[in-house]
């Protein structure tokens, strides 16, 4: 073999792997447009435009703020109730 056989048969060697590497990602590519897809289809199954998810995390993410505050304020309110209750039993104030 000269130096060209040598040359060549290294680059159809290279040629080979980088079309099997092609191959593969075109294989993942195909998944990852599937699984998107199918996302896709229960986003819309569950009334959620899969275009507009940002904007549904945001609002939903101001929601759960806002539940989370109230519900601190309701913790607060009880705990004030529950100390008023506790310090009228210790004076016997009832």
């Amino acid at each position: 073999m000269s130096y060209n056989d040598n040359t060549l048969n290294e680059l159809l060697e290279r040629q080979k792997r980088l079309e099997s590497s092609v191959s593969r990602i075109e294989g993942r590519v195909e998944e990852a447009k599937e699984r998107l897809s199918a996302l896709e289809e229960e986003c819309k199954a569950k009334g959620v435009d899969p275009d507009a998810l940002g904007e549904v995390i945001s609002k939903l993410e101001i929601k759960i703020e806002k539940m989370t505050t109230e519900y601190e304020n309701d913790l607060n309110d009880a705990e004030a109730k529950i100390n008023q209750i506790m310090e009228s039993v210790k004076t016997g104030n009832q």
